[in-house]
């Protein structure tokens, strides 16, 4: 008898980010080929394991497909069988799975209907010890409290990932590049020597600092300036580069609009 797999959300949520992660970067890169690539891969490595994803129990064996991976446990030697909530990897694409345990080997899977296979199994194999609500109630709110714990740190980085500003606060004397994540950076209008507006993106490897899906600041390299400082939009394809007591500094707006505002606004102060 075979009983289909169960695929969880976070799951799905892992193979659809990757997948817009590889689009987006079809969009910004010149590398068309390598993306394609990367996405047919992307495809062919998890695709496997939304297709052939199930538990079969024949008279003698237990069956696990998952993916490109094939185990079996002889019936005759399974032990217990339990549900749990371990996040540990394993044949599972569900944080909601069956702990199946035997004298030489241990393995977890996730069906769809685990009383159906709790059933087979006892008639399989009488000898099997069954706990359906789990073999200890106490370590079960422990793997859930994991998982809870686990989601909320992933959410807490995805936020931190694909939020933040950055913003210009202008003084009579100097203005604020107040930066979320990162710290704020404050330049007197007297020290800088000269304001260049580039109607392009400015390269550079972080050296040091925060870098996001949003967000560049800290410090950079690249061929040009060498090491300089930078806080800029990601996804802005223009910049400012201002050399501050002879050092460069980059910084951007959200997008080229903003970014030719924030130019001219620092031209008057420095002018005055």
């Amino acid at each position: 008898m075979k009983f289909q797999g169960e695929i969880g959300w976070w799951f799905w949520l892992v193979m659809m980010a990757g997948e817009a992660l590889l689009i987006a970067s079809f969009f910004e890169t010149g590398s068309k080929i390598i993306i394609i690539g990367s996405f047919l891969f992307y495809n062919l490595l998890f695709l496997p394991f939304v297709f052939r994803n199930y538990v079969e129990i024949t008279e003698e064996k237990f069956i696990i497909a998952f993916g490109f991976n094939k185990e079996s446990i002889p019936l005759s030697e399974i032990t217990e069988v339990y549900p749990t909530y371990n996040p540990l990897a394993s044949s599972a694409a569900s944080l909601d799975r069956v702990f199946i345990k035997s004298r030489r080997k241990e393995l977890m899977c996730s069906v769809k209907n685990k009383e159906k296979m709790f059933e087979c199994l006892k008639e399989k194999n009488s000898q099997i010890q069954i706990h359906p609500k789990g073999k200890n109630d106490i370590h079960l709110k422990i793997e859930k409290g994991i998982i809870i714990f686990t989601v909320v740190v992933l959410v807490f980085v995805g936020l931190i990932l694909t939020t933040g500003t950055i913003k210009m606060q202008y003084g009579e004397k100097s203005f604020t590049i107040q930066a979320s994540y990162w710290m704020d950076q404050e330049v007197d209008y007297e020290k800088i020597d000269s304001i260049e507006y580039r109607d392009e993106k400015i390269s550079g490897s972080r050296t040091g600092g925060f870098g996001s899906f949003r967000l560049l600041m800290g410090s950079f390299k690249n061929e040009e300036f060498g090491n300089y400082t930078r806080y800029t939009y990601k996804n802005c394809d223009a910049g400012i580069v201002l050399i501050v007591n002879g050092k460069e500094l980059v910084i951007s707006g959200r997008n080229q609009e903003e970014t030719r505002t924030i130019y001219e606004e620092l031209l008057k102060r420095c002018e005055r």
